[in-house]
């Protein structure tokens, strides 16, 4: 079992209004994401699109982490986790993604997160946001999600360093895209990155 630790502050306006022991998503995509390509292996997650729970100001996401060999993507293991976020300021989606992914990882890796059940800094609130708003907010999500497939199918099938360029140039325009997750994006410059080294 590996065990990441970290005194956690929450602050809101400048001040601390909350701490508490535990793990930031952070600390277990930077662990993971080393510790996998030193193996040979990508992670990259996938949200369910039925694996969406919307309550008021807090939203469930389900989502399949998929571990694939760098030389085989055929070679590969998929793994699922929920993760969950509250937030007024409509970001309880992207943090209930990010919850999900260092979930799944740290179910993989099977890493200690040393989680308390200290109250989130923002509370639930069941009836925030209509529901008919938020769900169209998350299939934004599943849209990026299905180009996220789509990009990492052209690039399994680049043959050549002129298609790998020809596939990046398409698209650049989502990879510059703010509403992208970030570790999303790494996967692709990873992979991007372990392309231009076997092509010619």
């Amino acid at each position: 079992m590996i065990t990441l630790d970290a005194d956690i502050e929450v602050k809101k306006e400048g001040k601390t209004v909350a701490k508490y022991k535990g793990v930031t998503s952070a600390q277990v995509v930077t662990f993971a994401k080393s510790a996998l390509l030193a193996n040979g292996i990508v992670f990259y997650p996938v949200m369910k699109r039925d694996g969406v729970q919307v309550t008021g100001n807090k939203t469930a996401v389900y989502i399949d982490g998929h571990f694939v060999s760098v030389d085989d993507d055929t070679d590969r293991i998929v793994t699922g986790a929920w993760g969950a976020g509250t937030d007024f300021n409509d970001k309880d989606y992207s943090k209930a993604f990010t919850n999900a992914v260092k979930n799944c990882l740290a179910k993989m890796l099977g890493m200690s997160t040393l989680e308390d059940d200290s109250a989130e800094a923002t509370p639930h609130e069941p009836e925030h946001k209509p529901r008919a708003v938020k769900n169209a907010e998350a299939l934004t999500d599943v849209a990026i999600k299905s180009w996220a497939d789509a990009f990492k199918v052209a690039l399994d099938g680049c043959r050549s360093l002129k298609q790998l360029k020809q596939v990046r140039a398409d698209n650049a325009p989502m990879m510059n895209n703010a509403g992208v997750p970030q570790i999303t994006k790494d996967y692709f410059l990873d992979k991007i990155a372990a392309l231009e080294g076997v092509l010619e």
